[in-house]
């Protein structure tokens, strides 16, 4: 992350996945850890990877709400994590379910935590979200 922020009513600069960074810029030696986020009505498990190594379990959270995401975050900057990757859930067709709204309305609130957190004093991950599968 570049640790800079927009000014007010400036549209953020686009962010690109670390692996896409990497494509785009073969110098590019960002952080490059990625939080990976499996988010579920009772549990939400949590990966680790860097670059296109295999992702490493790291943790079973039994939390939600506010706490569940102030959590991700602690977790995001604890393992110095650029960004978050967050399962988008899909039925079999490929149509979005009710919990792939639940997981929308958690990643909006996250971009939001995350941003107020970019632009202040210490850095956190960045949320991105993916459809499983991508």
């Amino acid at each position: 992350m570049s640790g800079r922020c927009e000014g007010a009513g400036e549209p953020p600069a686009p962010l690109l996945p670390n692996a896409r960074r990497r494509g785009r810029d073969p110098l590019w030696h960002g952080g490059g850890f990625s939080l990976g986020v499996d988010l579920g009505d009772a549990r939400t498990g949590l990966a680790v990877g860097r670059g296109i190594t295999l992702p490493r379990p790291l943790t079973v959270l039994k939390l939600r709400g506010q706490k569940l995401e102030l959590t991700l975050l602690d977790v995001a900057r604890q393992q110095e994590a650029d960004e978050l990757i967050i399962g988008l859930p899909v039925s079999a067709d490929g149509r979005e379910t009710p919990q792939s709204n639940k997981v929308r309305s958690v990643v909006g609130r996250l971009a939001i935590q995350a941003g107020l957190t970019r632009c202040g004093a210490s850095s956190g991950g960045l949320p991105s979200k993916r459809r499983r599968g991508d």
